[in-house]
């Protein structure tokens, strides 16, 4: 027979971690985890490998092969020596698909590594960004977008003038996988710029 007191103990506890999550995170209804968003300093990247395009979120994948297929080309015929995940980075993109906004995609890559043609190296400056985690098929991820800035808003921060939103593709498994890992990124105000 079970115990009464431990049966209501497990369930207050569940039904508490139930409502901590089920505002940003695990989205099991939708088929993708999210993490709760945290706050987070991010030191600059040197060596940036990256190409850029000007696109809509309409047209997504045009603008990704503009931007990201010379870097991921370069990485794989041995040009250049990758570093670190790629990483997507949004200008001026606000969920709204037929706005135009600046994609700029690409690698760390080794020190000494010149950019091929096309290509630019950069440094990614140092920011202060909210940031949740992410776990489902990139197809998902506007709706974890979604989730995630409403949850950054409730959570009191202030989104920075003219920030930047970033994707880092921490391990990637596929179009179709439910396990590809991305980190979401939203630079946020200092407490001194709030």
């Amino acid at each position: 027979m079970s115990n009464p007191i431990r049966s209501a103990a497990v369930v207050g506890v569940m039904l508490m971690v139930a409502a901590a999550w089920s505002a940003t995170a695990a989205r099991a209804d939708e088929g993708y985890g999210l993490s709760a968003p945290r706050i987070k300093h991010v030191a600059a990247t040197e060596h940036f490998l990256c190409g850029q395009a000007r696109t809509r979120l309409a047209e997504f994948g045009a603008g990704l092969q503009v931007a990201f297929g010379p870097a991921e080309r370069a990485v794989d015929a041995r040009r250049v020596q990758k570093t670190g995940p790629a990483v997507f980075i949004y200008d001026g993109a606000t969920g709204d698909p037929q706005r135009p906004f600046t994609l700029t995609a690409g690698f760390p890559v080794a020190p000494g590594d010149e950019a091929p043609d096309g290509l630019s190296l950069k440094t990614l400056p140092e920011r202060r960004v909210a940031t949740a985690y992410f776990t489902g098929r990139p197809d998902q991820i506007p709706e974890a977008w979604e989730v995630f800035v409403e949850g950054v808003h409730d959570a009191g921060h202030t989104f920075k003038p003219g920030g930047l939103s970033y994707e880092v593709y921490l391990d990637w498994k596929g179009d179709a996988s439910p396990n590809n890992v991305v980190e979401l990124q939203i630079e946020v105000a200092s407490e001194d710029e709030s």
